[in-house]
């Protein structure tokens, strides 16, 4: 897998940090939080927590590395170098792809969401959308779950940033919320549209609304499901949240 060149001491030191965050004792702890906070001075730390993020067997240590990770770059990724932006991609999509646990690929895809406000307008992720594109196509229901998992982090993080593909992403969006095999796929597909309506522009309003008798469709079926009920029992709300502000009227 693709990873990060990191010092193998401060390595060592930062994975030890983090494995007693997962000890039960309070004052084990509080004394590893004040460690790693300190250890945030240190430059290395970035490239450090993206090693242990791809290298380390312990779900656990990869879901505290990609946390503090994505809380050190929402402010130091315009500083870092453009191969260690480069290599720390690199690592994420390989993550995406390979991992198979939920609370890694969870926490991997608010990290990549973080990268994508800043990579997304200049064009240099092209690899992400193709991650996307392939997985949401694929035969594996956890694969297109991925995929829809990560585009829900985008729409979350860099929704302003991904107008311009707003068109294509709809209708990768209704593809997904056909496919009835996957209620978490299509899940994530409505909540992607909830955030969407908050931007839609005039030239995409008419093909957004085309898109709300699939939502309503699909929310019917979502409800008889146990797994579910309890996050779609707002359905009114939700429903009420798709139609962009100020053309629900236009369009009843």
């Amino acid at each position: 897998i693709a990873t990060c060149v990191a010092p193998s001491s401060v390595m060592a030191n930062l994975e030890t940090i983090l494995e007693r965050l997962l000890v039960p004792d309070s004052a084990v702890i509080r004394q590893a939080t004040q460690d790693l906070q300190s250890m945030y001075k240190d430059p290395s730390v970035v490239p450090v927590l993206c090693q242990i993020l791809t290298s380390s067997q312990n779900p656990q240590i990869q879901q505290f590395a990609a946390v503090v990770l994505r809380k050190r770059l929402v402010k130091m990724w315009k500083r870092l170098d453009m191969p260690t932006k480069e290599s720390i991609k690199a690592a994420l999509i390989q993550i995406l792809v390979q991992e198979k646990t939920h609370i890694v690929l969870n926490s991997v895809a608010h990290l990549v969401g973080v990268i994508a406000k800043h990579e997304i307008s200049t064009g240099r992720w092209d690899e992400l959308f193709q991650f996307i594109l392939q997985h949401r196509h694929s035969g594996e229901p956890v694969q297109r779950e991925a995929a829809m998992l990560v585009l829900d982090a985008l729409m979350d993080s860099a929704a302003l940033e991904l107008q311009p593909q707003f068109v294509s992403i709809m209708t990768l969006l209704l593809d997904a919320l056909g496919d009835s095999s996957s209620y978490v796929v299509q899940f994530y597909a409505i909540r992607c549209l909830t955030v969407m309506a908050e931007y839609v522009r005039e030239e995409e309003y008419h093909r957004f609304v085309e898109l709300i008798p699939n939502v309503v469709t699909v929310i019917k079926a979502l409800v008889l499901r146990d797994e579910v009920s309890h996050t779609l029992s707002s359905s009114p709300v939700l429903l009420d949240s798709l139609y962009p502000k100020d053309k629900a009227c236009e369009a009843m």
